[in-house]
């Protein structure tokens, strides 16, 4: 999904440019059918959900773990922002004079993830959450900050490899 993420704006702003909106949309349209068709080959078994014998009612606790919700409330956070990005990279490009870097954005940005995920993974696994989540948090914010200010395409380069390693 991150992967689907940042590809999906690239190639999207990619396709509009070259080929308008309508064309776009029809390319989106039949990824959209060849995912139905996928999904018929997806056995029912390996995504089931199973309640806990022990009770009959459904809780939070069945879609919840009280655990993780610390880390996935940063995790939330530091979406957004992406999400924000997503959103808005085409227009804010266009506002500064430099469109052409929108699409490679989302290019540079999946490659960062590419790099950095296995080894992020690795030290997680040895060190703990912390030692990979306040490093990325700080990245990421050096990446917005130099979006925010960006006046060249190296900027836009540059902030993408940094908010993909963040």
């Amino acid at each position: 999904t991150i992967l689907a993420t940042a590809i999906g704006p690239f190639l999207g702003l990619l396709l509009q440019t070259n080929f308008g909106y309508s064309f776009l949309f029809a390319s989106e349209s039949v990824l959209c059918l060849i995912a139905l068709g996928l999904s018929f080959m997806v056995s029912h078994e390996s995504i089931s959900f199973h309640f806990s014998e022990d009770s009959e009612h459904i809780s939070i606790r069945d879609f919840v773990e009280p655990k993780a919700f610390s880390i996935a409330l940063v995790i939330f956070i530091v979406g957004l922002s992406y999400a924000a990005i997503q959103a808005y990279m085409s227009f804010y490009t266009t506002s500064i004079n430099l469109s052409i870097y929108a699409s490679y954005f989302f290019l540079i940005y999946a490659v960062a993830i590419l790099i950095s995920r296995p080894l992020t993974g690795r030290i997680v696994d040895r060190h703990g959450a912390n030692w990979i989540v306040i490093p990325a948090a700080i990245i990421e914010a050096v990446g917005l900050i130099l979006l925010a200010t960006a006046h060249n395409g190296l900027s836009i380069v540059l902030s993408a490899f940094l908010i993909g390693l963040g």
